[in-house]
């Protein structure tokens, strides 16, 4: 396994280049940290973790580097989609993540919603794009959101590195399509696009993927018009009035017809498996700005009475079992997004800039998708139920091993030095701020 990190690594040589340096041998110090136990995955913690004593390069590596995430992304994607692309089962999912954070001086902090946590939370919100296919997800794509306090301050946001580009108001929505469009871009072979009812609920962006000859299976809010024939009056609105049912009502009547009832299995979960009944119609919807057209009303309930709604552009010929396994596979990236933060440390960087967080994520996202790759490696062997934990343990036990009391006192030392350090020069910045004189060494040769 440690040997499969080593090529791993390599594959990705070139791109960590800036025009004076290339970083590469910091990207692998910061991976191995990331796939290791240290205790939280900052960058003080790795160095200490994996007692490389490159603290302060790596801090300029990730923090003020100027090397170009994109490419490292390019190249995640095309090792993803060679695992995981070309399926019928194979989906692009869109998804946000938030990480809460304290203070207001880290990019894009906010008192914004906190999926995690179902609540108002100060955080920072991600955008996600996500390969998947069965039970293995790959992050391809990241974009930080940017809330309107931060995009009307430019001032804020240059302090903390953000492009001048990047300070202009994007949606959410809008960094869903920038991700759809860049893992078209990157050749990622995708059967459909995911996403919640959040996203969803955008007719605009539904008709953005359906004219660009994509399909997508969008969970969409219960008020969500819709129409069981097509539409023939010329007036948008003087038709919904007439003659749109919201999808609440005609999920409702769907649900009282057993006999159009099909029960599907959705995934192997830890109490067995997760079925579902689901039910399908053909609809017609009519998007603002757009022409009426026809496509799938699918209604899922669970086994605890659950139900969600989805707006479904497949083929009238496409099977209900398959776009029911389409919408289930949302739940994959929120596996995805638990191992990333419980174990690859995606909510543990401490740094406040723009480039420190694109750097962080792209490389979080390498070490997802290496763990990935072993977990398909196991597939049908005595490790096929091998997990992001357990591989986390293995590789720790290769690189670090255990450590012996001197190791570990130089560990302490290193550490309090650089403690020392840090609150000299926080006490210096303080007097100087404040217009005092520096303060002398107290300390006298004996």
């Amino acid at each position: 396994m440690s040997e499969h990190l080593v090529t791993f690594v390599h594959s990705f040589s070139g791109r960590f280049k800036t025009k004076t340096d290339d970083g590469a041998d910091y990207a692998k110090l910061y991976l191995q940290g990331l796939v290791t136990q240290a205790p939280r995955k900052n960058m003080e913690r790795i160095d200490e973790h994996l007692d490389s004593r490159c603290y302060q390069n790596v801090q300029q590596f990730i923090s003020d580097s100027p090397w170009d995430e994109r490419p490292v992304y390019d190249a995640i994607a095309l090792r993803a989609n060679a695992r995981l692309g070309g399926r019928a089962d194979s989906c692009l999912i869109i998804d946000e993540s938030a990480h809460t954070k304290k203070g207001a001086l880290s990019v894009g902090v906010a008192r914004q919603y906190n999926g995690r946590l179902g609540k108002q939370d100060n955080c920072q919100v991600g955008v996600y794009s996500a390969l998947n296919c069965g039970t293995h997800t790959a992050i391809i794509g990241t974009r930080l959101y940017l809330p309107d306090e931060w995009v009307q301050d430019k001032a804020r946001c240059l302090k903390v590195g953000v492009p001048e580009a990047a300070i202009t108001a994007r949606s959410k929505i809008d960094h869903a399509a920038a991700l759809i469009d860049q893992a078209v871009e990157q050749g990622v072979d995708f059967a459909c696009i995911v996403f919640d009812a959040f996203y969803g609920r955008d007719s605009a962006l539904r008709e953005r993927i359906h004219q660009a000859g994509l399909i997508y299976c969008a969970e969409v809010p219960a008020n969500i018009n819709v129409f069981t024939h097509q539409p023939e009056e010329q007036d948008r609105a003087k038709q919904t009035k007439a003659d749109a049912l919201s999808v609440s009502e005609l999920a409702a009547q769907m649900i009282k017809n057993t006999r159009n009832r099909v029960g599907v299995n959705l995934r192997e979960g830890e109490r067995g498996m997760v079925q579902a009944e689901v039910w399908a119609q053909r609809v017609w919807v009519w998007p603002a700005g757009g022409e009426s057209r026809e496509q799938w009303l699918l209604v899922r309930r669970l086994s605890d009475g659950e139900i969600k709604t989805c707006l479904c552009n497949a083929p009238a010929t496409t099977t209900i079992k398959r776009m029911a396994q389409w919408q289930a596979a949302r739940f994959q990236i929120e596996r995805a997004f638990q191992d990333a933060k419980s174990h690859l440390g995606m909510s543990d960087y401490q740094s406040r800039g723009w480039r420190a967080w694109q750097h962080h994520m792209v490389l979080v996202a390498m070490a997802l998708v290496f763990v990935t790759e072993e977990r398909l490696l196991q597939q049908g062997g005595e490790l096929e139920l091998l997990s992001a934990r357990d591989i986390i343990e293995m590789i720790d036990y290769c690189l670090i091993g255990p450590r012996t009391a001197q190791q570990v006192m130089e560990q302490l030392n290193t550490r309090h030095a650089r403690r020392r350090r840090d609150a000299t020069n926080a006490q210096r910045r303080q007097r100087k701020k404040l217009g005092l004189p520096k303060q002398r060494n107290s300390r006298r040769n004996t």
